[in-house]
Protein backbone atom coordinates (compact mmCIF):
# COMPACT_ATOMS: atom_id res chain seq x y z
CA UNK A 1 0.00 0.00 0.00
CA UNK A 2 3.02 2.10 0.41
CA UNK A 3 5.12 1.85 -2.83
CA UNK A 4 3.55 2.30 -5.62
CA UNK A 5 5.82 0.28 -8.04
CA UNK A 6 7.03 2.92 -9.95
CA UNK A 7 10.69 2.08 -11.98
CA UNK A 8 13.12 4.28 -13.71
CA UNK A 9 11.69 6.27 -16.36
CA UNK A 10 11.14 5.31 -20.18
CA UNK A 11 9.77 7.67 -22.20
CA UNK A 12 11.38 10.95 -22.75
CA UNK A 13 8.65 13.65 -23.48
CA UNK A 14 9.36 16.78 -26.13
CA UNK A 15 7.96 20.52 -25.11
CA UNK A 16 7.04 23.38 -27.34
CA UNK A 17 5.92 26.49 -27.11
CA UNK A 18 2.62 26.85 -29.41
CA UNK A 19 -0.82 24.95 -29.54
CA UNK A 20 0.36 21.98 -29.48
CA UNK A 21 2.41 22.15 -26.37
CA UNK A 22 0.31 24.15 -23.44
CA UNK A 23 -2.82 23.02 -21.40
CA UNK A 24 -6.46 24.19 -22.71
CA UNK A 25 -5.91 27.08 -20.46
CA UNK A 26 -2.93 28.32 -21.66
CA UNK A 27 -1.07 28.52 -18.50
CA UNK A 28 1.02 25.13 -18.01
CA UNK A 29 3.33 23.45 -20.84
CA UNK A 30 2.82 19.76 -21.55
CA UNK A 31 4.55 17.36 -23.48
CA UNK A 32 3.61 16.86 -27.19
CA UNK A 33 1.85 13.48 -27.26
CA UNK A 34 0.44 13.87 -23.54
CA UNK A 35 -2.23 15.72 -21.75
CA UNK A 36 -2.55 16.87 -18.49
CA UNK A 37 -5.66 18.95 -17.13
CA UNK A 38 -6.71 19.73 -13.12
CA UNK A 39 -8.91 16.92 -11.54
CA UNK A 40 -10.26 18.23 -8.36
CA UNK A 41 -12.24 15.72 -6.08
CA UNK A 42 -12.02 14.90 -2.45
CA UNK A 43 -13.82 11.82 -1.21
CA UNK A 44 -13.98 8.71 1.21
CA UNK A 45 -14.62 5.27 1.02
CA UNK A 46 -18.85 4.51 2.30
CA UNK A 47 -17.60 0.95 2.96
CA UNK A 48 -14.96 -0.29 5.16
CA UNK A 49 -13.17 -3.28 3.14
CA UNK A 50 -12.96 -6.43 5.05
CA UNK A 51 -9.80 -8.14 3.98
CA UNK A 52 -10.54 -11.58 4.42
CA UNK A 53 -8.30 -13.25 2.39
CA UNK A 54 -5.25 -13.12 -0.07
CA UNK A 55 -8.09 -12.05 -2.77
CA UNK A 56 -9.61 -9.36 -0.80
CA UNK A 57 -6.20 -7.77 -0.65
CA UNK A 58 -5.22 -7.96 -4.61
CA UNK A 59 -8.39 -6.29 -5.05
CA UNK A 60 -7.88 -3.75 -2.88
CA UNK A 61 -4.46 -3.38 -4.58
CA UNK A 62 -5.92 -3.45 -7.82
CA UNK A 63 -8.59 -0.67 -7.53
CA UNK A 64 -5.65 1.70 -7.20
CA UNK A 65 -3.21 0.17 -10.60
CA UNK A 66 -5.35 -1.52 -13.24
CA UNK A 67 -4.88 -2.73 -16.87
CA UNK A 68 -5.99 -0.07 -19.77
CA UNK A 69 -8.91 -2.16 -20.58
CA UNK A 70 -10.21 -1.53 -17.30
CA UNK A 71 -8.61 -5.75 -16.28
CA UNK A 72 -7.03 -6.35 -12.88
CA UNK A 73 -3.39 -7.08 -12.92
CA UNK A 74 -3.52 -10.18 -12.11
CA UNK A 75 -1.59 -12.14 -9.31
CA UNK A 76 1.61 -12.18 -10.74
CA UNK A 77 1.71 -7.93 -10.64
CA UNK A 78 1.74 -7.91 -6.78
CA UNK A 79 2.82 -11.03 -5.20
CA UNK A 80 6.28 -9.75 -5.29
CA UNK A 81 5.50 -6.82 -3.22
CA UNK A 82 6.64 -6.75 0.85
CA UNK A 83 3.16 -5.63 1.59
CA UNK A 84 1.54 -8.94 -0.32
CA UNK A 85 3.97 -11.23 1.13
CA UNK A 86 3.46 -9.97 5.21
CA UNK A 87 -0.69 -9.71 4.12
CA UNK A 88 -0.13 -13.53 2.98
CA UNK A 89 1.93 -14.78 6.09
CA UNK A 90 -0.97 -12.91 8.83
CA UNK A 91 -3.88 -14.59 5.98
CA UNK A 92 -2.29 -17.86 6.10
CA UNK A 93 -1.86 -17.73 10.12
CA UNK A 94 -5.67 -16.78 10.37
CA UNK A 95 -5.00 -15.57 13.50
CA UNK A 96 -5.87 -11.44 12.50
CA UNK A 97 -8.44 -9.81 10.63
CA UNK A 98 -7.98 -6.47 8.85
CA UNK A 99 -10.11 -4.04 8.07
CA UNK A 100 -9.89 -0.69 5.70
CA UNK A 101 -10.88 2.69 4.44
CA UNK A 102 -9.48 4.82 2.09
CA UNK A 103 -9.74 8.30 1.69
CA UNK A 104 -8.48 10.18 -2.08
CA UNK A 105 -7.43 13.57 -2.87
CA UNK A 106 -6.83 14.18 -6.42
CA UNK A 107 -5.82 17.25 -8.38
CA UNK A 108 -4.41 16.54 -11.36
CA UNK A 109 -5.32 13.87 -14.32
CA UNK A 110 -2.81 12.78 -16.66
CA UNK A 111 -2.03 10.42 -20.06
CA UNK A 112 -0.33 9.58 -23.06
CA UNK A 113 -1.25 8.96 -26.52
CA UNK A 114 -1.83 5.47 -27.15
CA UNK A 115 -1.87 5.92 -31.15
CA UNK A 116 0.22 2.96 -32.60
CA UNK A 117 1.44 5.54 -35.43
CA UNK A 118 2.92 7.61 -32.45
CA UNK A 119 6.73 7.56 -31.83
CA UNK A 120 7.75 7.82 -28.73
CA UNK A 121 11.46 9.20 -27.87
CA UNK A 122 12.20 6.82 -25.12
CA UNK A 123 15.21 7.86 -22.76
CA UNK A 124 18.78 7.15 -23.15
CA UNK A 125 18.69 4.28 -20.67
CA UNK A 126 16.10 2.23 -21.63
CA UNK A 127 17.47 2.60 -25.22
CA UNK A 128 20.64 1.08 -24.28
CA UNK A 129 18.92 -1.26 -22.00
CA UNK A 130 16.73 -2.65 -25.15
CA UNK A 131 19.28 -2.49 -27.05
CA UNK A 132 21.25 -5.09 -24.89
CA UNK A 133 18.30 -7.43 -25.00
CA UNK A 134 19.20 -10.89 -26.66
CA UNK A 135 16.28 -12.29 -28.71
CA UNK A 136 15.79 -15.24 -26.81
CA UNK A 137 15.47 -16.39 -22.78
CA UNK A 138 17.73 -18.98 -21.76
CA UNK A 139 15.08 -19.55 -18.69
CA UNK A 140 12.73 -20.81 -21.29
CA UNK A 141 12.46 -24.86 -21.42
CA UNK A 142 13.14 -27.76 -19.63
CA UNK A 143 17.05 -28.51 -20.23
CA UNK A 144 17.35 -25.00 -18.39
CA UNK A 145 20.70 -25.17 -16.20
CA UNK A 146 19.10 -21.95 -14.20
CA UNK A 147 15.61 -23.07 -12.93
CA UNK A 148 13.66 -20.70 -10.77
CA UNK A 149 14.39 -22.55 -7.75
CA UNK A 150 18.19 -22.22 -8.48
CA UNK A 151 17.88 -18.66 -9.08
CA UNK A 152 16.04 -18.17 -5.73
CA UNK A 153 18.69 -20.10 -3.92
CA UNK A 154 21.20 -18.79 -4.95
CA UNK A 155 21.89 -17.14 -8.94
CA UNK A 156 25.33 -16.34 -8.78
CA UNK A 157 26.10 -19.84 -9.77
CA UNK A 158 27.84 -20.37 -12.91
CA UNK A 159 25.59 -22.11 -14.28
CA UNK A 160 23.16 -18.83 -13.73
CA UNK A 161 25.98 -16.62 -14.46
CA UNK A 162 26.98 -17.41 -17.84
CA UNK A 163 23.03 -17.40 -18.96
CA UNK A 164 21.14 -14.42 -20.36
CA UNK A 165 18.53 -14.65 -17.30
CA UNK A 166 20.87 -12.11 -14.94
CA UNK A 167 20.25 -9.42 -18.06
CA UNK A 168 16.89 -9.60 -18.23
CA UNK A 169 15.86 -9.97 -14.59
CA UNK A 170 18.15 -6.57 -14.49
CA UNK A 171 15.97 -5.25 -16.75
CA UNK A 172 12.98 -5.98 -15.39
CA UNK A 173 14.02 -5.07 -11.87
CA UNK A 174 15.03 -1.83 -13.61
CA UNK A 175 12.12 -0.82 -15.94
CA UNK A 176 9.35 -3.24 -14.61
CA UNK A 177 6.80 -4.90 -16.67
CA UNK A 178 4.20 -2.35 -17.28
CA UNK A 179 4.01 1.25 -18.08
CA UNK A 180 1.98 4.08 -17.24
CA UNK A 181 -0.96 5.26 -19.87
CA UNK A 182 -3.21 7.29 -17.45
CA UNK A 183 -2.97 8.56 -13.77
CA UNK A 184 -4.63 10.40 -11.11
CA UNK A 185 -2.12 12.18 -9.05
CA UNK A 186 -2.98 14.22 -5.89
CA UNK A 187 -2.97 12.70 -2.13
CA UNK A 188 -4.80 9.20 -0.87
CA UNK A 189 -5.04 8.05 2.88
CA UNK A 190 -5.11 4.53 3.84
CA UNK A 191 -6.39 3.43 6.89
CA UNK A 192 -6.09 -0.08 8.05
CA UNK A 193 -7.50 -1.57 11.76
CA UNK A 194 -6.29 -5.26 12.63
CA UNK A 195 -8.33 -7.23 15.20
CA UNK A 196 -7.33 -10.83 16.48
CA UNK A 197 -9.75 -13.42 14.34
CA UNK A 198 -10.83 -14.55 18.15
CA UNK A 199 -12.22 -11.67 19.00
CA UNK A 200 -14.16 -10.64 15.76
CA UNK A 201 -16.02 -14.01 16.43
CA UNK A 202 -16.63 -13.07 20.03
CA UNK A 203 -17.66 -9.34 18.92
CA UNK A 204 -19.89 -10.48 15.74
CA UNK A 205 -21.84 -13.32 18.56
CA UNK A 206 -22.64 -10.16 20.32
CA UNK A 207 -23.93 -8.34 17.32
CA UNK A 208 -21.91 -5.75 17.01
CA UNK A 209 -21.35 -4.61 13.12
CA UNK A 210 -18.01 -4.15 13.34
CA UNK A 211 -17.44 -2.22 10.01
CA UNK A 212 -19.74 0.25 11.40
CA UNK A 213 -17.83 0.52 14.55
CA UNK A 214 -14.34 0.89 12.51
CA UNK A 215 -15.37 4.04 11.03
CA UNK A 216 -16.46 5.38 13.55
CA UNK A 217 -13.09 4.44 14.82
CA UNK A 218 -11.00 5.84 11.75
CA UNK A 219 -11.97 9.37 13.23
CA UNK A 220 -9.79 9.19 16.41
CA UNK A 221 -6.50 7.81 14.39
CA UNK A 222 -3.75 9.87 15.31
CA UNK A 223 -0.20 9.91 13.97
CA UNK A 224 2.81 11.80 13.71
CA UNK A 225 4.51 13.05 11.02
CA UNK A 226 5.65 10.35 9.51
CA UNK A 227 3.93 8.51 5.68
CA UNK A 228 2.51 5.34 8.99
CA UNK A 229 1.41 5.54 12.12
CA UNK A 230 0.48 2.94 14.44
CA UNK A 231 -1.69 2.93 17.79
CA UNK A 232 -3.03 -0.09 19.17
CA UNK A 233 -5.02 1.41 22.33
CA UNK A 234 -8.81 1.13 22.33
CA UNK A 235 -11.44 3.32 23.48
CA UNK A 236 -14.25 3.02 21.39
CA UNK A 237 -17.93 2.10 22.73
CA UNK A 238 -18.09 -1.28 21.82
CA UNK A 239 -15.19 -2.75 21.29
CA UNK A 240 -12.97 -0.79 24.06
CA UNK A 241 -12.41 -4.26 25.64
CA UNK A 242 -10.56 -5.27 22.25
CA UNK A 243 -6.78 -4.49 21.55
CA UNK A 244 -6.92 -3.84 18.00
CA UNK A 245 -3.76 -2.03 15.85
CA UNK A 246 -4.89 1.20 14.21
CA UNK A 247 -2.64 2.23 11.05
CA UNK A 248 -2.65 5.42 8.63
CA UNK A 249 -0.62 5.68 5.50
CA UNK A 250 -0.49 8.87 3.93
CA UNK A 251 0.83 9.35 -0.10
CA UNK A 252 0.73 12.99 -1.80
CA UNK A 253 1.02 16.28 0.44
CA UNK A 254 1.99 17.09 4.15
CA UNK A 255 1.21 13.86 6.49
CA UNK A 256 -0.88 15.33 9.29
CA UNK A 257 0.01 15.67 12.35
CA UNK A 258 -3.43 14.04 13.52
CA UNK A 259 -5.79 12.81 10.92
CA UNK A 260 -8.97 13.12 13.57
CA UNK A 261 -8.48 16.99 13.06
CA UNK A 262 -10.55 18.56 10.38
CA UNK A 263 -8.29 21.72 10.15
CA UNK A 264 -5.57 19.05 9.83
CA UNK A 265 -6.51 16.70 7.11
CA UNK A 266 -7.70 20.77 5.07
CA UNK A 267 -4.40 21.71 5.60
CA UNK A 268 -3.25 18.03 4.10
CA UNK A 269 -5.56 18.61 1.08
CA UNK A 270 -3.89 22.05 0.50
CA UNK A 271 -0.65 20.75 0.15
CA UNK A 272 -1.97 18.03 -2.32
CA UNK A 273 -1.43 20.52 -5.15
CA UNK A 274 2.01 21.08 -4.41
CA UNK A 275 2.99 17.90 -3.75
CA UNK A 276 0.86 15.20 -5.22
CA UNK A 277 1.40 11.55 -5.96
CA UNK A 278 0.43 9.33 -8.64
CA UNK A 279 -2.23 7.45 -6.38
CA UNK A 280 -4.39 5.39 -9.51
CA UNK A 281 -2.85 4.19 -12.53
CA UNK A 282 -3.70 2.85 -15.56
CA UNK A 283 -0.95 0.62 -17.83
CA UNK A 284 -0.15 -1.33 -21.03
CA UNK A 285 2.20 -4.19 -20.87
CA UNK A 286 6.06 -2.99 -21.67
CA UNK A 287 6.43 -5.14 -24.37
CA UNK A 288 4.22 -3.01 -26.37
CA UNK A 289 7.59 -0.67 -26.72
CA UNK A 290 9.68 -3.79 -27.28
CA UNK A 291 11.42 -4.67 -30.55
CA UNK A 292 8.82 -7.48 -31.97
CA UNK A 293 11.95 -9.75 -32.30
CA UNK A 294 12.45 -9.55 -28.21
CA UNK A 295 8.54 -9.63 -27.25
CA UNK A 296 8.70 -13.52 -26.83
CA UNK A 297 11.38 -13.43 -24.97
CA UNK A 298 10.60 -10.30 -22.48
CA UNK A 299 6.97 -12.34 -21.93
CA UNK A 300 8.83 -15.60 -20.99
CA UNK A 301 11.06 -13.11 -18.90
CA UNK A 302 7.99 -11.81 -17.21
CA UNK A 303 6.69 -15.54 -16.23
CA UNK A 304 10.28 -16.64 -14.91
CA UNK A 305 10.18 -13.22 -12.81
CA UNK A 306 7.49 -13.56 -11.13
CA UNK A 307 7.96 -17.21 -10.23
CA UNK A 308 11.47 -16.35 -8.97
CA UNK A 309 9.97 -13.25 -6.76
CA UNK A 310 7.01 -13.69 -6.36
CA UNK A 311 4.85 -15.83 -3.72
CA UNK A 312 3.74 -19.34 -5.29
CA UNK A 313 0.79 -21.54 -3.81
CA UNK A 314 3.45 -23.38 -2.32
CA UNK A 315 5.14 -20.55 -0.71
CA UNK A 316 1.50 -19.54 0.89
CA UNK A 317 1.11 -23.24 1.68
CA UNK A 318 4.41 -23.40 3.36
CA UNK A 319 3.98 -20.51 5.85
CA UNK A 320 0.84 -21.93 7.21
CA UNK A 321 2.66 -25.50 7.28
CA UNK A 322 0.09 -27.36 5.38
CA UNK A 323 1.66 -28.16 1.27
CA UNK A 324 -1.51 -29.60 0.18
CA UNK A 325 -1.40 -31.76 -2.79
CA UNK A 326 -2.20 -30.69 -6.52
CA UNK A 327 -4.99 -33.43 -6.29
CA UNK A 328 -6.95 -31.74 -2.88
CA UNK A 329 -6.47 -28.10 -5.03
CA UNK A 330 -8.09 -29.60 -7.82
CA UNK A 331 -11.02 -30.90 -6.13
CA UNK A 332 -11.94 -28.12 -3.80
CA UNK A 333 -11.92 -26.07 -6.81
CA UNK A 334 -15.29 -24.97 -8.14
CA UNK A 335 -15.72 -26.56 -11.90
CA UNK A 336 -17.93 -23.51 -14.34
CA UNK A 337 -18.65 -24.51 -17.62
CA UNK A 338 -20.60 -21.93 -20.15
CA UNK A 339 -22.45 -23.09 -23.71
CA UNK A 340 -23.56 -20.67 -25.98
CA UNK A 341 -22.92 -18.09 -29.29
CA UNK A 342 -19.64 -16.20 -28.98
CA UNK A 343 -17.92 -14.90 -27.20
CA UNK A 344 -19.97 -14.74 -24.06
CA UNK A 345 -18.52 -15.37 -20.68
CA UNK A 346 -18.53 -17.41 -17.75
CA UNK A 347 -18.56 -16.11 -13.84
CA UNK A 348 -17.01 -17.24 -11.00
CA UNK A 349 -19.43 -17.95 -8.20
CA UNK A 350 -18.75 -15.69 -4.95
CA UNK A 351 -15.83 -14.23 -4.25
CA UNK A 352 -13.69 -16.75 -6.12
CA UNK A 353 -11.53 -16.58 -8.84
CA UNK A 354 -9.90 -18.51 -12.06
CA UNK A 355 -7.40 -20.67 -11.22
CA UNK A 356 -7.52 -21.74 -15.06
CA UNK A 357 -9.45 -22.74 -17.79
CA UNK A 358 -10.19 -22.17 -21.80
CA UNK A 359 -12.52 -20.40 -24.45
CA UNK A 360 -13.17 -22.43 -27.62
CA UNK A 361 -14.71 -21.11 -30.61
CA UNK A 362 -16.35 -23.61 -33.28
CA UNK A 363 -19.17 -24.31 -35.46
CA UNK A 364 -21.07 -27.75 -35.76
CA UNK A 365 -23.51 -27.53 -37.82
CA UNK A 366 -22.55 -25.53 -41.03
CA UNK A 367 -19.66 -26.04 -43.75
CA UNK A 368 -16.61 -24.01 -43.04
CA UNK A 369 -13.47 -23.90 -44.68
CA UNK A 370 -10.32 -24.66 -42.72
CA UNK A 371 -11.86 -22.86 -39.29
CA UNK A 372 -9.48 -19.94 -39.69
CA UNK A 373 -11.19 -17.41 -37.50
CA UNK A 374 -12.21 -20.52 -35.01
CA UNK A 375 -10.07 -20.09 -31.92
CA UNK A 376 -8.77 -21.05 -28.73
CA UNK A 377 -7.69 -18.91 -25.48
CA UNK A 378 -6.58 -19.47 -22.06
CA UNK A 379 -9.01 -17.80 -19.19
CA UNK A 380 -6.63 -15.24 -17.55
CA UNK A 381 -6.12 -16.17 -14.07
CA UNK A 382 -6.85 -14.18 -10.82
CA UNK A 383 -9.96 -12.59 -13.05
CA UNK A 384 -13.55 -13.08 -11.86
CA UNK A 385 -14.84 -14.20 -15.04
CA UNK A 386 -13.42 -15.78 -18.43
CA UNK A 387 -14.35 -14.09 -21.67
CA UNK A 388 -15.17 -16.29 -24.81
CA UNK A 389 -13.16 -15.48 -27.62
CA UNK A 390 -13.82 -14.41 -31.28
CA UNK A 391 -17.45 -13.32 -32.39
CA UNK A 392 -20.41 -14.73 -34.30
CA UNK A 393 -19.01 -15.58 -38.12
CA UNK A 394 -22.35 -18.11 -38.62
CA UNK A 395 -25.30 -18.10 -36.55
CA UNK A 396 -24.90 -21.60 -35.27
CA UNK A 397 -21.26 -20.77 -34.52
CA UNK A 398 -20.72 -22.33 -30.79
CA UNK A 399 -18.82 -20.95 -27.64
CA UNK A 400 -17.75 -23.78 -24.98
CA UNK A 401 -15.86 -22.20 -21.85
CA UNK A 402 -13.92 -23.99 -19.13
CA UNK A 403 -12.68 -23.13 -16.04
CA UNK A 404 -11.51 -24.01 -12.30
CA UNK A 405 -12.08 -21.36 -9.68
CA UNK A 406 -10.67 -21.03 -6.29
CA UNK A 407 -11.64 -18.50 -3.37
CA UNK A 408 -7.35 -17.79 -3.77
CA UNK A 409 -5.49 -16.71 -6.48
CA UNK A 410 -2.23 -18.61 -7.48
CA UNK A 411 0.78 -18.06 -9.96
CA UNK A 412 1.24 -21.92 -10.39
CA UNK A 413 -0.22 -22.89 -13.14
CA UNK A 414 0.98 -21.68 -16.53
CA UNK A 415 -1.32 -22.30 -19.35
CA UNK A 416 -0.03 -23.25 -22.78
CA UNK A 417 -2.51 -23.37 -26.15
CA UNK A 418 -1.66 -23.87 -29.29
CA UNK A 419 -3.76 -24.46 -32.91
CA UNK A 420 -3.17 -25.79 -36.03
CA UNK A 421 -2.34 -23.17 -39.09
CA UNK A 422 -3.60 -23.88 -42.55
CA UNK A 423 -1.40 -26.94 -44.04
CA UNK A 424 -0.16 -28.38 -41.03
CA UNK A 425 -1.22 -31.59 -40.21
CA UNK A 426 -0.07 -31.66 -36.05
CA UNK A 427 -0.37 -29.05 -32.95
CA UNK A 428 2.14 -29.18 -30.40
CA UNK A 429 2.74 -27.44 -27.41
CA UNK A 430 5.25 -27.32 -24.71
CA UNK A 431 5.60 -26.62 -20.84
CA UNK A 432 7.68 -23.57 -20.11
CA UNK A 433 10.87 -23.51 -18.34
CA UNK A 434 11.62 -26.57 -15.59
CA UNK A 435 7.36 -27.15 -15.68
CA UNK A 436 5.57 -30.06 -16.49
CA UNK A 437 1.79 -31.13 -17.67
CA UNK A 438 -0.54 -31.23 -14.88
CA UNK A 439 -3.96 -31.61 -17.08
CA UNK A 440 -4.89 -30.62 -21.05
CA UNK A 441 -5.99 -32.19 -23.68
CA UNK A 442 -5.36 -32.09 -27.90
CA UNK A 443 -8.96 -31.90 -30.00
CA UNK A 444 -9.33 -32.07 -33.38
CA UNK A 445 -12.63 -30.72 -35.24
CA UNK A 446 -14.18 -30.83 -38.44
CA UNK A 447 -17.22 -28.94 -39.96
CA UNK A 448 -20.41 -29.58 -41.55
CA UNK A 449 -23.66 -30.77 -39.67
CA UNK A 450 -22.79 -34.54 -38.30
CA UNK A 451 -19.21 -33.20 -37.68
CA UNK A 452 -20.02 -33.31 -33.87
CA UNK A 453 -19.11 -37.01 -34.27
CA UNK A 454 -16.17 -36.61 -35.72
CA UNK A 455 -14.62 -34.76 -33.07
CA UNK A 456 -11.42 -36.63 -31.74
CA UNK A 457 -10.08 -35.80 -28.06
CA UNK A 458 -6.96 -37.05 -26.26
CA UNK A 459 -5.95 -36.33 -22.72
CA UNK A 460 -2.13 -34.38 -22.39
CA UNK A 461 0.00 -36.93 -20.26
CA UNK A 462 0.40 -35.49 -16.50
CA UNK A 463 4.39 -35.03 -15.86
CA UNK A 464 5.55 -35.01 -19.36
CA UNK A 465 6.74 -31.39 -20.79
CA UNK A 466 4.67 -30.98 -23.96
CA UNK A 467 1.14 -32.67 -25.73
CA UNK A 468 0.79 -33.08 -29.29
CA UNK A 469 -2.32 -33.54 -30.93
CA UNK A 470 -2.93 -34.59 -35.38
CA UNK A 471 -5.50 -34.16 -37.64
CA UNK A 472 -7.95 -37.12 -37.27
CA UNK A 473 -9.80 -38.51 -40.61
CA UNK A 474 -11.98 -35.86 -41.97
CA UNK A 475 -11.37 -33.01 -39.32
CA UNK A 476 -9.95 -29.14 -40.49
CA UNK A 477 -8.02 -28.08 -37.20
CA UNK A 478 -6.59 -29.13 -34.32
CA UNK A 479 -6.04 -27.49 -30.45
CA UNK A 480 -4.20 -28.22 -27.33
CA UNK A 481 -4.36 -26.83 -24.22
CA UNK A 482 -2.93 -27.39 -21.05
CA UNK A 483 -1.92 -26.90 -17.55
CA UNK A 484 1.71 -26.69 -16.77
CA UNK A 485 2.92 -26.32 -12.95
CA UNK A 486 6.28 -26.82 -10.85
CA UNK A 487 7.52 -30.50 -11.55
CA UNK A 488 8.18 -30.90 -7.76
CA UNK A 489 4.81 -29.86 -6.95
CA UNK A 490 3.66 -32.26 -4.53
CA UNK A 491 1.09 -35.03 -6.60
CA UNK A 492 1.76 -33.70 -9.90
CA UNK A 493 3.62 -36.97 -11.11
CA UNK A 494 0.37 -39.04 -10.18
CA UNK A 495 -2.59 -37.55 -11.75
CA UNK A 496 -4.08 -39.19 -14.68
CA UNK A 497 -6.65 -38.08 -16.67
CA UNK A 498 -9.87 -38.95 -19.08
CA UNK A 499 -11.50 -36.70 -20.69
CA UNK A 500 -15.54 -37.65 -21.01
CA UNK A 501 -17.19 -35.44 -24.12
CA UNK A 502 -21.08 -35.32 -23.24
CA UNK A 503 -23.53 -33.94 -25.86
CA UNK A 504 -26.47 -33.25 -23.89
CA UNK A 505 -27.33 -31.23 -20.86
CA UNK A 506 -30.70 -30.58 -18.07
CA UNK A 507 -31.42 -27.40 -17.88
CA UNK A 508 -29.51 -27.50 -14.38
CA UNK A 509 -26.52 -29.02 -14.87
CA UNK A 510 -24.33 -31.38 -13.60
CA UNK A 511 -23.01 -31.50 -10.09
CA UNK A 512 -20.82 -33.76 -8.52
CA UNK A 513 -20.77 -36.51 -6.37
CA UNK A 514 -20.65 -35.50 -2.76
CA UNK A 515 -20.89 -31.74 -3.92
CA UNK A 516 -17.32 -31.71 -3.69
CA UNK A 517 -16.87 -29.40 -6.88
CA UNK A 518 -20.03 -27.22 -8.28
CA UNK A 519 -20.96 -26.61 -11.98
CA UNK A 520 -23.02 -23.47 -13.54
CA UNK A 521 -24.62 -24.00 -17.16
CA UNK A 522 -26.83 -22.31 -18.98
CA UNK A 523 -29.29 -24.69 -21.21
CA UNK A 524 -27.82 -26.12 -23.62
CA UNK A 525 -24.99 -28.87 -25.04
CA UNK A 526 -22.03 -29.64 -22.37
CA UNK A 527 -18.90 -30.16 -24.63
CA UNK A 528 -16.38 -31.44 -21.58
CA UNK A 529 -15.82 -32.82 -18.79
CA UNK A 530 -12.69 -33.57 -16.87
CA UNK A 531 -12.01 -36.45 -14.73
CA UNK A 532 -9.01 -37.41 -13.17
CA UNK A 533 -8.51 -41.63 -13.00
CA UNK A 534 -6.67 -41.55 -9.32
CA UNK A 535 -9.66 -39.66 -7.60
CA UNK A 536 -12.34 -39.50 -10.21
CA UNK A 537 -14.09 -36.63 -7.84
CA UNK A 538 -13.62 -33.75 -10.98
CA UNK A 539 -16.28 -34.24 -13.13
Amino acid sequence: MMDPGLRSPILKFTFVQGMDGVTNDLEYLQPIGAFTRPFAACRQSETVSELDSLTDYQKELGSDASLNSGDMLGLNSFSGSAGYQQFAQQTNRKQTKTFMLKTYCLRYEAGIAQNASFKWNYTLAFENAVDDLPVTFDGEGPDSACTVEQWRQDHSVEACEKTNIPVWMGFIEQFGTHYTVRLLAGGKMTYQVQFRSEDVRDLRKRGVDIKAEVKLMLGGVSGGSNSGTKSSKSQESHIQSVNYEKETIVIGGKPPGDVSDPAALATWAESVEALPMPVKLELLPLENLLPEAKRAAFTQAVSYYSKAYGMSLMDLQSLSGTAQPIQKVLVNATQVIWAGPPPGFAKCPGDEVVLFGFAIHMNFKVETSGLAQYHIVACTAGREKCDGVGSQNDWMDDERIFMLCSKEPSNDFLQVVGETEAGEQTVEATCPGDTVIAVGFGISLATGFDSAEKVQMEPCQAGQTSCTKNLSEGSVKAFVWMVCTEKTFPGVQDLQWRLIPIFQMSETGTHCAENITRSAHLPGEEWIRLSSGATDTLC
